[in-house]
């Protein structure tokens, strides 16, 4: 069992060097930074996140699939990315 500060470090780890920031062990800023689609996907895998910014950031549709595997998620923002329409409409949201 990973407890929060342990579950933050991780995403800190996995993060580190993309300017994102960990507020917490369910959030991540990361307003005009370097995430690319691997981070969402290598994430996405574990850290089930509530609230994920990621608007300015260079990913694609391919990171919005992993996106959709955050099934805690409550905000988003992926404003000025290369996300498309058809990305989205495509795309499995969790409820």
């Amino acid at each position: 069992i990973v407890d929060d500060a342990q579950r933050t470090d991780r995403l800190k780890q996995s993060l580190n060097g993309t300017g994102a920031i960990v507020n917490g062990p369910f959030q991540v800023w990361a307003q005009d930074s370097a995430i690319t689609d691997a981070h969402i996907d290598e994430i996405s895998g574990w850290a089930d996140l509530e609230h994920l910014v990621l608007s300015g950031c260079p990913i694609t549709d391919g990171a919005f699939s992993a996106i959709c595997r955050f099934q805690r998620l409550k905000t988003l923002d992926i404003s000025r990315t290369q996300v498309t329409s058809r990305g989205i409409s495509s795309a499995n949201l969790p409820t």
